[in-house]
C-alpha cells in the first residue's frame, strides 16, 4: 500500500494537445509513476477545451478519472495559442488553487502534461524529498523548480535566450514542474486576480517571479 505524500499534482492539460498529439499526458504520468508512484500524490487535473473538443475533454477526464485521479474538470473556452492562451491558463489556475485538494495538502507540484523530468543528479525521488524539507525548514524558500540546463546567474535578468527561440525562462520561478506551498500557491494566484488587468499584460513566468518576490525577505 502506497503512503502519500505531502503532495498534490496539480495536471494542466489541452485537450486540443501538442501539433496533432492529443495524449501526450498519458507519456508524460507513465514516466512519471516509474519515478514515484503515483499512488502517492493526491492528484487534480484542469482541462482546456474549445466548444468543438468537448467529446475529446469528456475521454480524457474518464481517463484520468481510472488513473486515480482525485478531481478532474473540464473549462470550455474559446483560445489560440498566444495571449488567449496564456489569460485561459491563469484562469485556469486561479481556479484550481481554490479546491480543498489542493490547498488541503502543504505542497503542490505543478505540472504541464507535457513534461518529462530526467534527473542526472540522484533520482527523482530524493530530490522531491530535499525540495519538500528545504520548503519546509525557512519561510522565505517559497518555490523549487527544474531546468532544462545548469542555471545562469541569477543576479542577471534574462530574456528570450538566443539558442532556444522565443523560449523565455525565468532565473526565480518557471513552469517546469515547480513546486512550492500550497498556501503560497493559492495567495499568488488571489494577488493576480485581484489585479487581473495588469496581470494578464505581463509574461506568465515573470508574473509568478513578481508576486511570489513579495512572500520572501530572501
Amino acid at each position: 500500500m502506497n503512503i502519500k505524500l505531502p503532495i498534490t499534482l496539480c495536471l494542466y492539460i489541452a485537450a486540443a494537445g501538442h501539433h496533432g498529439h492529443r495524449t501526450l499526458y498519458r507519456s508524460t504520468l507513465d514516466h512519471l509513476d516509474r519515478q514515484i508512484p503515483l499512488g502517492t500524490l493526491t492528484k487534480v487535473a484542469h482541462i482546456k477545451a474549445r466548444p468543438n473538443e468537448v467529446i475529446i475533454a469528456e475521454y480524457i477526464a474518464t481517463d484520468l478519472r481510472v488513473r486515480g485521479f482525485d478531481r478532474v474538470e473540464i473549462a470550455i473556452a474559446e483560445w489560440e495559442r498566444g495571449s488567449s492562451h496564456f489569460i485561459q491558463y491563469l484562469a485556469d489556475q486561479i481556479k484550481v488553487s481554490q479546491w480543498p485538494e489542493v490547498w488541503g495538502n502543504p505542497f503542490v507540484w505543478h505540472w504541464d502534461d507535457d513534461t518529462l523530468l530526467c534527473p542526472w543528479r540522484g533520482t527523482l525521488e530524493g530530490i522531491i524529498a530535499r525540495m519538500t524539507r528545504w520548503l519546509s525548514d525557512s519561510p522565505d524558500h517559497l518555490t523549487f523548480r527544474f531546468l532544462r540546463r545548469e542555471d545562469r546567474n541569477p543576479l542577471i535578468e534574462v530574456g528570450p535566450a538566443p539558442d532556444h527561440g522565443d523560449w523565455f525562462y525565468s532565473q526565480h520561478v518557471n513552469w517546469q514542474a515547480p513546486m512550492l506551498r500550497s498556501e503560497h500557491y493559492r495567495l499568488m494566484l488571489k494577488v493576480v486576480e485581484d489585479n487581473w488587468d495588469t496581470a494578464i499584460q505581463m509574461h506568465g513566468e515573470a508574473l509568478w517571479r513578481e508576486v511570489l518576490s513579495s512572500f520572501s525577505r530572501s
